[in-house]
């Protein structure tokens, strides 16, 4: 049927065309512009050497660059996402000042990045440094450290362990080392390491000590107090006259001056409590009681004797005279059990009723001025007759002598048991038998190492002992640290200065620290375990006494009659 043909041909078309009509009035997808405007990198040529990339945090983007590069003319290498940027990254740019960055989106939208450019600093400070009471043990109130240049110095309480102490630190610097807050080993002392935004460093030596003060005194008469953390001149008063071994008791310092005049000063400020005058004389180191100095005097008619004065108001209790016909030069006395013992230069052995003065026995032990020691009833002297004795406290009855070349000067150690005692060597002896346990012999070297001088026999000053270790000054001013248990040299010091002297050092040793003249105006404190040094104090004149030194709870340690045990 032609009709149905040719409608279904008409139909055809009509529905091709209707595709054809859809299909090109279909529309295109639709585009939405973007919002996304972010730096994803910034950073910067600053020379030839040196390219630093910036820190973006949130909207801000810091760089820094070397301490001494200048920022006016910095070349920025970035990357973004977005449509634009302003302003465009050119050859060189200046920063001195901040600079604002601007993203815009294909949406138009925009986010603003500040840009600050700032040198790396070499700073690098303690500013503070603090042990809290809340922090440590044994400590019932803050302390504050001292700083001084590159050393920091702090007193603590005598109850405070310094094998673990936590400081408070504050610094300026990119970091610092140990720690802050974290718990160190100030035993030895301690660097703390402060390292600045640009990896330079800069190191802190902290001492970290129980002892308070040292006392000490001057051929030009001179009374020092000096702080044991750091040697600084605390306070200092002048007599006028060189001045004996200045002793500390009880907030007070009992010193004498070649004038006659003894002296009672104020352990803190130095002010003076009182003065006692009897003739032109010498003092020794005195031996001060709760109500009563011992002291010994010697005058250039070569008279000499004890003297016994009220030690709260400086009025003279009683005098003792020796019938010495040489020098007369005596030593410092020892108290016990109301006795009073000293050495006559060349009268030897004196026990003294401590309430009179009278003479209860005596022993001639020929040329002595060794101080001393008196333990469990016996009396230990170093003399020119017996050398390293021993007498019954009560009789003077000699029990037992050890002959060797033993320094008459030297005052005896007793600890349980053992006589330590200096000449030219170190001797440990029974201090029941007088028989010789060890012996570890010094020499005396000359300026240097010696190799080139010569060397003679050696003559060490009183023991000290501390820490399983004995201390003590050869005549040459050389320091030695000796174990106690075998003699054997642990460290020595050359402290004489590379120049020639002749002078027998009175070492101390208190909470890990000793402290030792050496026969001009220096004087020097160490690490005892170590024989590292600490300080150096010059005095403005010769020292000619040994130190004294009192720590946090009012303790003194000194080298005086029974030598110094810590």
């Amino acid at each position: 049927n032609l009709k149905e043909i040719t409608m279904n041909k008409t139909a055809a078309l009509l529905i091709l065309t209707g595709c054809i009509f859809m299909t090109a009035c279909r529309k295109k997808p639709h585009h939405e512009p973007s919002h996304d405007k972010e730096i994803k990198s910034f950073g910067m040529i600053v020379s030839d050497s040196e390219y630093v990339d910036g820190i973006i945090r949130n909207d801000s983007i810091l760089v820094q660059i070397s301490h001494n590069a200048r920022r006016d003319s910095l070349k920025t290498l970035l990357k973004f996402v977005g449509e634009s940027i302003t302003p465009q990254p050119s050859e060189t740019f200046n920063y001195t000042q901040p600079v604002v960055y601007t993203v815009t989106a294909e949406d138009g939208s925009t986010r603003r990045y500040v840009v600050v450019v700032s040198n790396f600093t070499s700073v690098k400070e303690i500013t503070n440094f603090t042990f809290k009471a809340s922090d440590n043990a044994g400590m019932v109130t803050d302390v504050t450290g001292t700083i001084d240049n590159n050393n920091i110095s702090v007193v603590l309480p005598g109850d405070a362990d310094i094998t673990k102490l936590k400081p408070s630190i504050i610094f300026k610097g990119e970091s610092i080392s140990p720690a802050n807050a974290t718990v160190n080993d100030f035993t030895n002392g301690a660097i703390y390491k402060v390292t600045a935004d640009d990896g330079t460093t800069r190191d802190y030596t902290v001492l970290v000590t129980n002892n308070n003060l040292v006392y000490i005194g001057s051929a030009n008469g001179n009374v020092y107090a000096l702080s044991c953390a750091n040697g600084k001149v605390k306070w200092k008063y002048n007599t006028g006259y060189q001045v004996s071994h200045p002793i500390y008791k009880e907030g007070i310092v009992y010193v004498g001056s070649s004038d006659g005049t003894f002296y009672a000063l104020d352990g803190a400020t130095g002010l003076l409590k009182w003065k006692f005058f009897n003739l032109k004389t010498n003092f020794t180191a005195p031996h001060i009681t709760d109500a009563t100095v011992y002291v010994g005097f010697y005058t250039n008619s070569y008279q000499g004797g004890v003297y016994a004065i009220n030690a709260k108001t400086g009025g003279l209790i009683w005098r003792s005279v020796f019938p010495g016909i040489g020098a007369a030069r005596v030593s410092g006395p020892t108290y016990a059990e109301g006795l009073v013992y000293v050495t006559e230069f060349d009268g030897g052995l004196y026990a003294l009723d401590a309430a009179t003065g009278d003479t209860k026995w005596h022993y001639d032990a020929g040329i002595s001025m060794s101080n001393p020691a008196v333990v469990n009833g016996t009396v230990y002297i170093c003399s020119e007759k017996t050398q390293l004795s021993a007498f019954d406290s009560h009789t003077g009855t000699l029990k037992w002598k050890y002959t060797e070349l033993l320094n008459t000067q030297c005052s005896p150690t007793v600890l349980n048991g053992v006589v330590y005692a200096g000449g030219n060597g170190l001797y440990a002896v029974d201090a029941n038998t007088g028989s010789l346990i060890w012996k570890t012999p010094v020499t005396e070297v000359g300026p240097g190492d010696g190799v080139s001088g010569q060397t003679t026999s050696g003559s060490l000053s009183s023991p000290v002992i501390s820490g399983g270790l004995i201390f003590a000054g050869n005549n040459d001013c050389n320091t030695f640290a000796f174990d106690l248990a075998t003699g054997a040299i642990k460290w020595s010091y050359n402290n004489n200065g590379n120049k020639p002297k002749s002078w027998l050092p009175g070492p101390v040793v208190a909470h890990g620290m000793l402290i030792t003249d050496r026969g001009d105006n220096m004087l020097k404190a160490f690490y005892a375990s170590t024989g590292k040094l600490i300080w150096t104090f010059t005095a403005e004149g010769p020292i000619n006494t040994y130190p004294c030194v009192v720590d946090t709870k009012g303790n003194a340690f000194y080298c005086g009659a029974s030598g110094n045990v810590n």
